[in-house]
């Protein structure tokens, strides 16, 4: 478990959890800060990351790779991913609660969010002002997102996102799509 702890300005990977898998291992972070690190503030490779963890309180901002590039069953919640480049979060499974992704940009896909796999739930989560070069200014790929707000993010395709899977009770304004292709606001590919 790590709490309180600042994580700044380091040459490579803020935090990286390849070396910290064991069977069945329960890692945590709360109210940490991932700041300005040369790669990604908290980086966790597929093949060798913790069966769990949990994301709590935390603040990812201003890294120059994705704010936080996960695999597995992770649990995210009220954490700011804000002023990354190449996109705020890169996710693969599990549930993003009350999050704010604001100002990221990528030159991929998913400014705020590039959601893989299941890519799991994303809920009461803004995103707001994320810009990707490709697809889905505030979020791009599979998932099931509800009760979320997507406000003045922009893309080639789909501003506001472009999603393969589920949308409901949520908020899609102001976004902009450069080349709309009929989409200007979300795109829904499958």
């Amino acid at each position: 478990k790590a709490s309180n702890c600042v994580i700044t300005s380091n040459d490579y990977v803020g935090v990286e959890l390849a070396s910290w898998k064991k069977s069945n291992f329960i890692s945590s972070f709360i109210y940490c800060d991932f700041t300005y690190n040369n790669s990604h503030g908290l980086y966790s490779h597929s093949s060798t990351s913790p069966t769990q963890c949990t994301v709590r309180d935390c603040k990812f901002i201003g890294n120059y790779e994705r704010g936080c590039k996960v695999s597995g069953n992770w649990t995210i919640t009220d954490s700011l991913f804000e002023g990354n480049s190449n996109g705020g979060l890169d996710f693969n499974e599990g549930n993003v609660t009350n999050c704010t992704f604001r100002n990221n940009t990528t030159s991929h896909d998913g400014g705020g969010v590039e959601g893989h796999s299941s890519a799991g739930n994303f809920i009461n989560c803004t995103f707001v002002n994320n810009t990707a070069i490709k697809h889905g200014g505030g979020f791009q790929g599979h998932g099931t997102l509800e009760n979320c707000i997507f406000t003045g993010n922009t893309a080639n395709y789909g501003g506001g996102l472009d999603l393969n899977g589920t949308i409901k009770n949520s908020t899609i304004s102001g976004n902009t799509a450069v080349d709309c292709d009929g989409r200007k606001f979300c795109r829904f590919p499958g």
